[in-house]
């Protein structure tokens, strides 16, 4: 018998690893003093310039802790389990680089969601406890507001915000 009996069976492969760059140089052997002396390729553009973390990390931690809602140390204790040992401060510090173009993307949503003419609020039980000067009480709460085009969370913004403070 000549038959057989085909499945598919889907998987995922994930394995943490180390890019290696190797840049030549190359010394110039015209004398003309348009070109520098020495020759190299352009490096690699990352999304945080001088981190030695790729774009996939920083992409995967985006989206682990806005996206799936995980703490940084579960994010940590993640990415050592696939060999990665990459410290909390590390990932906070980075993350805090992105504050200013989140907060860009916060105004361009604020913004389309101000051209909407009906809206709902609400006020949810998050707690945001941060000491500001002149404010009598720490004790704050989260608002999201949701248009027909829009919706907007401030939870993401405000945790990289509350990040910033501590």
């Amino acid at each position: 018998m000549n038959t057989s009996e085909d499945s598919e069976v889907v998987e995922i492969e994930v394995q943490a690893h180390i890019r290696k760059v190797k840049q030549t140089k190359y010394k110039r052997s015209c004398t003309c003093a348009s070109q520098p002396l020495i020759l190299t390729a352009s490096k690699i553009s990352k999304i945080i310039p001088k981190s030695n973390l790729g774009n996939s990390i920083w992409v995967h931690c985006l989206m682990q802790k806005f996206w799936h809602r995980q703490p940084i140390n579960r994010i940590v204790e993640e990415l050592r389990s696939q060999g990665l040992a990459i410290s909390r401060g590390t990932i906070s510090s980075g993350l805090l680089r992105f504050l200013p173009a989140a907060r860009v993307v916060y105004e361009k949503i604020v913004e389309k969601s101000m051209t909407d003419k009906h809206w709902h609020a609400d006020e949810a039980g998050w707690k945001v406890f941060e000491a500001l000067k002149g404010k009598a009480s720490n004790r704050w709460f989260l608002w999201v507001f949701k248009s027909d085009a829009t919706v907007q969370g401030l939870m993401g913004l405000k945790m990289l915000s509350s990040m910033a403070v501590k």
